[in-house]
């Protein structure tokens, strides 16, 4: 079985700290990315800067999308700390990085913490969970997923490691800052009422804390643009109710959650060396799940992979049948397999409360998460790991063991720094080709418009453009527009199209120095509205070295 680590708290929790403290100190020149421009859009609602204006329209998905619409299903607990900031700070994305870190550090000593819980070696815990893109990617962003899962794991941990009333008031509190930062930490409440055991506990005075918790978490304040008939959890469930029963979104949510949990979460080569090097031979539970596991490929690919389908208006493209499919398809079958033959014994023991912890994750993204993305996964990434690491101890000997550690910490880098990476280079891409629009328009005195989203309509805003709000807005007196043909889907209207002459075209490479080796892109060669960020393809990330991005820059004379 797995061993305690003897070490002492302490230097886990300044291993945790200084792993997230230096891995903010590489991303906090990262320019604005993805949602991250909704989020201080948000912010700025809340409490604008004297002459500032305010985002009336967001244009995530289509034109004429109110910045309402987007943020009545999250809660405001990170927007309303983002205002807070840029009240005191200004707008700079470079400080509002480090806002990140004690979130960040949070969410890996509450990891570590609960492995000594439970039993699961702290250290290789603590590397798993720190090189495992889920984690570096959004503690890279200025997203409130790493906020909520930092509050929300620590007070977890808080809650199983320090059984006191003070402790569990803390913890109870932590939990309910989680919720407010994001809902997705709302999967952690059932977990308040299982012993560590996962049995229910029937005493009634043991559910009042976590109520009043969760009352706390699901409350709105009510602040800008919020509706205040929406601000209850109870709107909030209703809301879930609605969108479950959507087999539109049933769909790739549940595909989604395959690829992530077999290629993302833990890099398939874990998998693959647990089934490779377990002591019994290849017979009775062992085969079965290796079957089973074969079979899952094309009972998912019927589930919706090679279908295309529609949200908001919006047609998105089918998955195509590339070696990225594949090597997907393969990630999927190990991760079962190995999940197969791993639930039974951890089943048995106190693991037990992970696999339930697992499972609520699951379940949650699949019946309530807005949309396809790495980031509402996020709290599954610790009872992943803890899983990981007791089967691996459990089931191999002392020095297999140590070798499957050391082959997932590394494959978990190598995948996580990869897509790291080149997330990266993309964000600055987007900025790059904002400042080249707003060059062009300087030289022809013309303004700047553009119909893109994330990063690129920020840094548009930041020359003094615009974003184009309507399909049938006129632009008399000309303009330079730059137009995505690739992540944005609310092309540019025929009619200005016709009027158009083409001045530039802007493409975004890879990563020039990192091709090589690590050929990996958070944002796909494919209209995929943002893969590893939000995607509705159901993959993640691509392995590709094609360009993941072109840019028209137009003339409207």
């Amino acid at each position: 079985g797995p061993m305690r680590d003897p070490q002492p708290m302490w230097r886990l929790w300044v291993a945790a700290a200084g792993i997230s403290a230096g891995w903010i100190v590489l991303n906090a020149g990262k320019p604005v990315h993805t949602d991250d421009a909704f989020t201080l859009y948000w912010a700025r609602a809340i409490a604008p800067l004297p002459g500032e204006t305010t985002v009336r329209y967001v244009n995530w998905i289509r034109f004429e999308e109110p910045l309402f619409a987007q943020t009545q299903h999250y809660m405001p607990g990170w927007a309303l700390t983002l205002s807070a900031a840029r009240r005191l700070l200004g707008e700079h994305a470079t400080l509002f990085h480090w806002l990140q870190w004690p979130f960040a550090a949070m969410f890996l000593g509450g990891s570590v913490l609960l492995g000594r819980t439970f039993g699961a070696p702290p250290w290789p815990t603590l590397l798993l969970c720190a090189t495992s893109a889920a984690f570096l990617i959004p503690s890279a962003s200025l997203l409130g997923d790493m906020p909520a899962a930092g509050l929300g794991v620590l007070g977890l941990a808080l809650w199983r490691a320090a059984p006191s009333l003070t402790g569990r008031v803390a913890a109870a509190l932590l939990l309910a800052l989680a919720g407010q930062m994001k809902q997705t930490t709302l999967v952690l409440y059932p977990l308040l009422l299982l012993d560590p055991a996962g049995r229910l506990i029937r005493k009634p005075r043991a559910w009042i804390l976590p109520a009043l918790s969760l009352a706390l978490a699901g409350y709105y304040p009510d602040v800008p643009p919020h509706d205040p008939e929406r601000r209850s959890v109870l709107g909030h469930v209703l809301w879930i109710l609605q969108s479950f029963w959507s087999p539109v979104l049933i769909r790739p949510r549940l595909s989604y959650l395959a690829a992530t949990a077999g290629a993302v979460l833990l890099t398939p080569v874990a998998y693959a060396f647990s089934l490779a090097a377990r002591r019994d031979p290849l017979r009775g539970r062992r085969f079965k799940a290796i079957i089973l596991g074969v079979l899952c490929i094309p009972a998912l690919a019927a589930a919706g992979f090679w279908k295309s389908y529609r949200r908001d208006g919006v047609s998105i493209a089918e998955v195509p049948a590339t070696a990225n499919t594949l090597w997907f398809y393969l990630a999927i079958g190990l991760f079962v397999a190995w999940a197969a033959l791993a639930w039974r014994p951890l089943w048995r023991g106190r693991a037990r409360y992970l696999l339930i912890w697992l499972l609520l994750n699951a379940a949650g993204f699949v019946a309530a998460a807005p949309e396809p993305a790495v980031r509402h996964l996020i709290p599954a990434l610790p009872p992943l790991a803890m899983l990981f690491m007791l089967d691996l101890y459990g089931s191999l000997g002392p020095r297999a063991a140590r070798a499957g550690v050391a082959l997932a910490v590394a494959g978990n880098l190598w995948l996580g720094a990869s897509l790291a990476r080149n997330d990266y280079v993309f964000a600055r891409w987007c900025r790059f080709a904002a400042g080249s629009g707003a060059e062009h328009a300087a030289a022809k005195r013309l303004p700047l418009v553009t119909t893109g989203s994330w990063g690129l309509r920020y840094y548009v805003e930041r020359h003094g453009g615009r974003v184009l709000e309507r399909s049938t807005e006129p632009i008399a007196d000309g303009a330079v527009i730059l137009c995505p043909e690739r992540t944005d889907h609310r092309t540019l209207p025929a009619a200005l199209r016709r009027r158009s002459r083409l001045l530039e075209t802007l493409t975004c490479p890879p990563s020039r120095h990192w091709t090589l080796l690590l050929p990996l892109q958070t944002i796909p060669p494919a209209r995929s509205v943002g893969a590893f960020h939000g995607g509705h393809l159901w993959f993640p990330y691509a392995f590709t070295r094609a360009p993941s991005e072109t840019v028209l820059v137009l003339e409207i004379p």
